[in-house]
């Protein structure tokens, strides 16, 4: 994270809260145990993207610790029409960024999907 003041005081406190929710830590838990599974699946994933081929924005934090920047590169390699955009911050680009993106996704929207 580059700049904390970015990010509103209550979200830490809010996204707390919504952690301390009873039955929320056993299901952090397995979903961080079941991810394996989720990795099996990538290269399934990835054949259906390069078949489809949506038209995709991919914003992401250039230093996240849990989404790699390799990922990103992948992704996007796989998707020849998206646009790939890092940000100078980790996992939590939004909570940063949140301004500079909206206008990255209103702009994209309006330039591959607003019939004007």
């Amino acid at each position: 994270m580059q700049d904390v003041s970015n990010i509103a005081e209550e979200a830490y406190t809010l996204d707390q809260l919504l952690m301390n929710r009873a039955g929320v830590k056993e299901i952090q838990m397995e979903l961080k145990r079941d991810y394996k599974t989720n990795v099996a699946l990538y290269p399934q994933w990835q054949e259906v993207l390069r078949q489809l081929q949506p038209v995709t924005l991919i914003v992401w934090g250039e230093n996240d610790e849990v989404f790699k920047r390799e990922g990103a590169l992948l992704l996007s390699k796989d998707l020849v029409h998206s646009k790939l955009l890092f940000y100078p911050t980790g996992h939590f680009a939004l909570e940063e960024f949140g301004d500079a993106i909206a206008e990255e996704i209103i702009a994209y929207w309006n330039l591959h999907f607003n019939p004007s």
